[in-house]
């Protein structure tokens, strides 16, 4: 227990920055952030169909199994600034012999809101996602809005990243492999501080788009090192995968054949704990990290 107590001090000193200068950035920054009342975006989707929710270029939900999914999912952490967003969806029958109808389409419903600072629900509807008609029965069905977002932060987005399109899949396949396999044995380890770092500017993007002010940072890492912590020894062997590369061609990750993460561990009481992982590469950088 007292090893847990102080791990848990380090990690907060250290997310918090090294020094007292920039723990009172830190402090400083959500204070505005708070004063800003800044707005939380959603999409709301309710969908019966091997479908996937893109937004920024980037693929945020994907489904393939049968059956009505209802579900809320944040939008902050991929908005970057202020102003035009654009959320897409994309989907196709379960069966391959099987085409999408004006009648189908009836059923489907995806919807953008918004909250102040992470209120309960009902939130606000900022856009009511019409589905454009179809003329015949088809094989896949692609729809595109777009909304403005007023966000008060401005974060660094993927300009400087490196496209993965017009690379020898085989040889980004080893790397991203690489990648996660030592990502597993961070988690593996119980290394909680040593994971916090690699994924330092994934949680700082999250902290900074969703306004967490500082008790709710140390509560957010909090978790993170008890979430690692209670995975130490019981992680799988990534298996059952495939490379996966986002529509905007500069994010890349594994997932398996559900859609979901190959990074998981199962504890001794047979719960799972599901690790996401993408990654990108800067322009002129040779190495891999987390975005």
């Amino acid at each position: 227990m007292r090893k847990t107590i102080i791990l848990i001090i380090i990690i907060l000193s250290f997310s918090c920055g090294n020094n007292r200068n920039k723990h009172l950035e830190v402090k400083k920054e959500n204070q505005q952030l708070n004063e800003k009342n800044g707005k939380i975006y959603y999409v709301h989707y309710n969908l019966n169909s091997n479908f996937e929710i893109i937004f920024n270029g980037v693929s945020l939900v994907r489904n393939n199994k049968i059956g009505v999914v209802d579900n809320y999912q944040y939008l902050n952490p991929y908005i970057n600034k202020k102003g035009v967003q654009t959320l897409s969806l994309k989907i196709k029958p379960h069966e391959k012999d099987e085409l999408l109808t004006e009648n189908y389409l009836k059923n489907i419903s995806i919807d953008i809101y918004y909250s102040e600072n992470d209120e309960n629900p009902p939130f606000k509807l900022v856009k009511k996602c019409e589905l454009k008609s179809i003329e015949k029965p088809i094989k896949i069905f692609i729809d595109s809005w777009t909304f403005e977002a007023k966000v008060p932060y401005s974060l660094v987005g993927l300009e400087n990243s490196q496209s993965f399109l017009d690379k020898d899949q085989n040889k980004l396949l080893e790397k991203v492999i690489e990648k996660y396999s030592n990502v597993k044995n961070i988690i593996n380890n119980g290394d909680a501080l040593k994971y916090l770092e690699v994924y330092k500017k994934s949680r700082q993007r999250e902290i900074n788009s969703m306004y967490y002010d500082v008790n709710k940072q140390k509560e957010y890492l909090n978790n993170i090192a008890k979430r690692v912590q209670a995975s130490k020894g019981f992680m799988q062997p990534i298996s059952d995968y495939k490379l996966f590369i986002h529509p905007n061609g500069k994010l890349v990750q594994l997932v398996n054949s559900n859609g979901s993460t190959p990074l998981y561990s199962i504890d001794d009481k047979g719960k799972r704990k599901s690790y996401g992982l993408i990654l990108h590469q800067l322009k002129g950088a040779n190495e891999l990290e987390v975005y």
